[in-house]
């Protein structure tokens, strides 16, 4: 009974611009339990982009439910968030691995990266799967939250009397609430849209990742559903189409519609005949053990904020504590404990401090050999795409005409009854022809034949005896230089004929 009476109760607040949304839980077990969920309309005089106003309207519904000093957990909407995707080297380590994300991310932002807090998580998340299989190294999504709505969130839950304990993402946040919710067989893609008074946020999911996330402008009024729904739908398929320019042949298995703004039936089935996907309303009552609440599904947010909350499966991002690079050592300590430590070798230890330095220095050879080796592999990897980059340029470089030059090459050779050959290879420039032959003559008359020509030269290989089952007592291997003056050769003057010789 005092564990129950100590017990701390927690909030987690999503909003839009008509309704704020809380769902209530603490800790049973270390695990978290949800104890009640609650809606509220903003009332007129209350600004939902107002920090002050909308906290002040929030610390209404906090007194009335007892909640007055809780601890909070808030979301960050999809259109206020950066997302990037970034590919480090794979030997970076933890405590570098922030500092790196920092410096990477900061030339990609579209705003300078001190007006932003940075979070990142590492695995494969968005399209970092297609980034690992482009090379070797670690897979991050790094997230980027501007500075003002970092504190807006906190000037809410302090207008309110809460402690905001952590700010998360709500495509993630969502994300958890969604396979809590839902049995999933593997691989399986699902597609969420969350329907607010202001934007509906687009998900792709599948085996318990984000695969993509788009928030686009769809308002939703109680005398224009009809076009609210088209706008939806129009939005759900530019963004699909998006998706799949990422991830080419992925189909969407399931679509869940989730909100509490009274187009959510009507963009299901508006859904389900545009995309010929099975379309059903989001709702999370069996998930997380909730009785019966009207629309359940807009409370998608806050109840994945709330699942996520305990250590054990928290966020990937949390925007009040980042992951920060580690701070900067005190030099001047490491430098007098190094000057002492110097000491005490030189006068008592000078054998063994050399013996371990080249021990230290041993490994570093070896651990650079390794590395050496590595490298080694690497480079003969591009040596042999710089040997076919040089034959392609070589090959385009090459003007001549080779379909002519065969067929120039096949009525300049002598009959079959006395010539034949064994090869034909061609290079920028020459052909290297190997046969057999009746005398030696043949040869130097088909040598002079092309020699005649303008843009031939002709170097003999050299000729031999050999023995051939068909009566052809000599072969021969001789080089044609083709030269660009040799032009076209070969006129098309009717239909090709065959020649038996």
């Amino acid at each position: 009974m005092m564990l129950k009476f100590f017990r701390r109760k927690h909030v987690a607040i999503d909003y839009d611009s008509r309704e704020v949304r809380l769902v209530v839980f603490e800790y049973v077990r270390r695990q978290p339990v949800i104890r009640s969920l609650h809606s509220a309309d903003i009332p007129e005089g209350a600004d939902s982009t107002d920090a002050s106003s909308l906290g002040g309207f929030i610390r209404t519904q906090v007194e009335e439910l007892n909640l007055a000093g809780a601890r909070a957990v808030m979301c960050v909407g999809r259109s206020q968030a950066v997302l990037k995707s970034l590919l480090l080297p794979v030997d970076v380590a933890s405590d570098e691995l922030a500092s790196m994300v920092q410096y990477q991310v900061s030339r990609e932002l579209p705003f300078p990266a001190g007006e932003a807090v940075v979070d990142f998580s590492r695995g494969v998340h968005w399209d970092t799967a297609g980034a690992e299989a482009a090379g070797e190294g670690t897979t991050v999504l790094a997230a980027a939250v501007r500075l003002p709505v970092i504190d807006s969130a906190r000037q809410i839950c302090e207008e309110a009397g809460l402690t905001l304990e952590r700010l998360g993402l709500r495509p993630y946040a969502n994300l958890r609430a969604v396979y809590r919710s839902v049995r999933c067989e593997p691989h399986q893609r699902l597609l969420l849209v969350n329907i607010t008074a202001d934007e509906a946020e687009i998900d792709v999911m599948c085996d318990e990742s984000l695969e993509f996330s788009r928030a686009a402008a769809v308002t939703a009024g109680e005398d224009r559903q009809g076009p609210d729904v088209q706008r939806a739908v129009s939005e759900v398929t530019r963004s699909l189409q998006s998706f799949n320019a990422v991830r080419p042949g992925a189909e969407i298995d399931v679509v869940f519609v989730a909100g509490s703004t009274g187009l959510e039936k009507d963009l299901a089935a508006a859904l389900s005949e545009a995309l010929s996907v099975r379309c059903e309303l989001f709702d999370p009552s069996d998930g997380f053990a909730l009785r019966t609440v009207e629309a359940t599904g807009a409370f998608g947010a806050a109840l994945g904020l709330a699942a996520a909350t305990g250590q054990q499966e928290p966020l990937p991002f949390d925007f009040i504590n980042p992951k920060r690079p580690a701070p900067p050592r005190d030099t001047r300590r490491i430098k007098v404990m190094a000057a002492a430590a110097a000491v005490v070798v030189l006068l008592g230890a000078g054998a063994i401090g050399r013996m371990s330095y080249m021990d230290r220095r041993r490994a570093d050879v070896k651990t650079l050999a390794g590395k050496n080796k590595t490298l080694l592999a690497a480079n003969k990897k591009l040596k042999r795409l710089r040997r076919r980059v040089e034959a392609v340029e070589k090959w385009d470089n090459d003007r001549t005409g080779w379909l002519d030059q065969l067929t120039h090459l096949s009525r300049t050779l002598p009959k079959a009854k006395e010539l034949y050959l064994t090869g034909l290879d061609f290079s920028p420039g020459k052909a290297a022809l190997t046969g057999r032959v009746t005398d030696s003559a043949t040869v130097s008359r088909f040598a002079k034949r092309l020699m005649d020509m303008p843009g031939y030269e002709v170097r003999p290989k050299g000729t031999g005896a050999v023995k051939d089952k068909f009566g052809y007592p000599m072969q021969f291997s001789l080089e044609v230089l083709i030269s660009p003056q040799a032009g076209s050769t070969a006129t098309a003057t009717g239909p090709a004929t065959a020649e038996v010789n």
